[in-house]
């Protein structure tokens, strides 16, 4: 696919900001038509990717929902922006880089991680430490972990026995 074929599909595909969908349906379908023509630059596809996984998640509110929007309508604009300052050129020629074809470097850093993994799993791993926060909150007020704690301070006390009869 050439540049000008690129440019012309996406144009036709470019909505304003604040422009919403009747539905996450309709949303999606977009976001799917979309996503194939930013390939030329994996910066966009990878960006615009990540921001759809978002729409694609069923219960996030409608403030998430319109953030990754807003992200995806302007990776689309400057998308459209770059082929028509000639920036990024398409070679027909060219093999496309996915993301699965990406190198790892030889240390992974968290600058790397932000980079590459998407925002769901930074979500889901921050739900994941919040939730085991609470569980612990909750357990060190049962009965139960009283019962292990008096349990660890008599054996910890028992070796060292102090007598408090007076001769």
């Amino acid at each position: 696919m050439t540049n000008d074929q690129i440019l012309a599909q996406l144009r036709s595909l470019a909505r304003a900001h604040g422009e919403g969908f009747k539905s996450q349906n309709e949303c999606i379908d977009w976001a799917n038509k979309a996503a194939p023509l930013l390939r030329f630059n994996n910066d966009h596809y990878i960006t615009f990717l990540n921001h759809a996984g978002l729409i694609n998640t069923v219960g996030l509110s409608a403030n998430a929902h319109g953030t990754a929007l807003n992200h995806m309508i302007s990776t689309v604009q400057q998308a459209i922006a770059e082929l028509e300052s000639g920036i990024n050129i398409v070679d027909s020629n060219t093999k496309d880089e996915s993301p699965g074809d990406l190198s790892f470097p030889e240390k992974i850093t968290l600058s790397w991680l932000f980079k590459h993994v998407p925002v769901s799993y930074w979500l889901w791993l921050g739900g994941a430490f919040v939730a085991v926060f609470i569980a612990g909150v909750g357990f060190s007020q049962t009965k139960a972990y009283t019962a292990i704690l008096d349990l660890a301070t008599t054996i910890t006390t028992a070796g060292t026995t102090v007598s408090t009869t007076k001769k």
